[in-house]
């Protein structure tokens, strides 16, 4: 009888350890897609395509051939607007799209923001 009692004692230490070990994390919280996108400057463009702006380093002007187009919209973090060609997080209604020199506008653009040109990369 002594011995079942220390096998019952060992294997219920050990189920209370392994319990103990195996708890769940904790959930990621849901972020939902304007969440996302606006933890950094994008522009959408070419057809709805979403450009995220660099904004280390400004380029430039040179590299700017043709002009596509204006900024028509600034969306801020607390609206929910369609996104279409046009839009942005982060520049002012009214900037400068440009096309880089020698680039296919299908995936890099200029954005004029404060007198200085930035790369925008196509990101989906």
């Amino acid at each position: 009888m002594t011995k079942l009692l220390k096998i019952s004692i060992v294997a219920l230490c050990l189920l209370s350890t392994a319990a103990c070990a195996s708890e769940p994390k904790p959930a990621k919280p849901n972020v939902n897609a304007e969440e996302q996108t606006a933890s950094y400057p994008f522009i959408i463009w070419g057809n709805g395509s979403m450009f995220k702006i660099i904004t280390n380093d400004s380029l430039p002007k040179k590299l700017a051939s043709e002009e596509l187009g204006k900024v028509t919209a600034t969306q801020s973090s607390a609206e929910q607007q369609e996104y279409q060609d046009g839009v942005s997080n982060y520049l002012k209604e009214g900037s400068a799209v440009y096309r880089l020199k020698d680039a296919d506008d299908q995936e890099v653009i200029l954005v004029e923001h404060g007198n200085e040109l930035y790369k925008a990369v196509r990101i989906d």
